[in-house]
């Protein structure tokens, strides 16, 4: 019996480190989008309508994709109030080269959520119509390619820029190198 209460402190300790360093990356991702908003305003200073394309990327990602929605939501949950994911699945199965495969699937209680009180009312009834439960891994898939999108739209918008910047500095080494006269 020791056994097993030891074990379930290992999964609660590990359901504890699990969601802070799931979460932790959400946190941090944040401040990337709003500096690099500040950093477009800067690098585009002639073109003040990137910045705004890049505002409503944001603002239309926000709006069209659930997974953005939530992993916003949660990642402001465990800055505020603490842990979102409340349980985490573990399953074990054999891959055909007779490895074992580990999958571990992060939960979250909608009843949890809805408890806290300061979680977004509009949000909950949205997560409530994909039941009691929700495996949040595809809502962090569909965060991670919101990110992409706007790290797309970032590229393209400065490919010009950085071509630019290339060939400059190309140009510039070509100079340093060339022999120098010497003089008298």
């Amino acid at each position: 019996m020791k056994h097993c209460q030891s074990t379930t402190l290992f999964f609660s300790l590990e359901l504890s480190f699990d969601s802070r360093v799931l979460l932790k990356k959400s946190v941090q991702l944040l401040p990337c989008l709003y500096h690099t908003a500040h950093d477009l305003k800067l690098v585009c200073n002639n073109k003040p309508d990137i910045l705004d394309m890049y505002k409503r990327l944001m603002n239309s990602e926000y709006d069209s994709v659930l997974g953005y929605r939530v992993m916003e939501a949660l990642r402001n949950f465990v800055q505020h109030r603490g842990l979102p994911v409340h349980v985490i699945s573990h399953k074990t199965s054999r891959t055909d080269d007779n490895r074992i495969k580990h999958l571990i699937i992060p939960i979250i209680r909608i009843n949890d959520l809805e408890s806290d009180g300061k979680f977004k009312k509009k949000l909950l009834e949205e997560l409530k119509e994909e039941g009691d439960k929700l495996d949040i891994r595809l809502y962090i898939r569909q965060y991670i390619q919101s990110f992409y999108k706007f790290q797309k739209f970032i590229r393209e918008i400065l490919a010009e820029e950085v071509q630019n910047n290339d060939n400059l500095v190309t140009q510039l080494s070509h100079q340093e190198n060339e022999p120098k006269p010497l003089s008298t």
